[in-house]
């Protein structure tokens, strides 16, 4: 471990890898809006912007880092991961960040089932070709 001369102190793991506090905190925030960055080209991401409270009482409120096309919802609760020397810099976990809609699984499955349907399909067809 290495004493960062402006924080607590760091594992210092492996390299490449983002060195993280010993002392990460993780409490509940609320998703009180969302900003639209562009990721280059047409696609347009949401950041959640959530406001959380210390486990000292103070209030914060952040711009996640990561957007998504199906970020959480405004007043929607969430779970935060901050540095209590540094709680502005705050993130959301993965599970809080990305959400699934129930839709896309409906329309994955419908595809896949088609698909493999098809192919089905098309082997039943040769079989009866080759045996006629």
């Amino acid at each position: 471990m290495e004493a960062d001369a402006t924080g607590p102190k760091r594992e210092s793991g492996m390299e490449g890898t983002n060195e993280r506090p010993l002392n990460e905190l993780t409490t509940s925030g609320t998703v009180v809006g969302h900003k639209t960055r562009s990721s280059g080209g047409f696609n347009r991401l949401l950041h959640p912007v959530v406001r959380f409270e210390t486990h000292e009482g103070g209030t914060v409120e952040f711009e996640s880092r990561t957007g998504s096309n199906t970020p959480p919802r405004v007043a929607e609760d969430v779970t935060v991961v901050y540095d209590p020397l540094r709680p502005e810099e705050a993130r959301l976990t993965l599970g809080s960040t990305i959400r699934f809609r129930p839709q896309t699984f409906v329309i994955v499955g419908a595809l896949a089932l088609g698909i493999v349907a098809f192919f089905f399909l098309a082997f039943l067809v040769m079989i009866l070709l080759v045996l006629l």
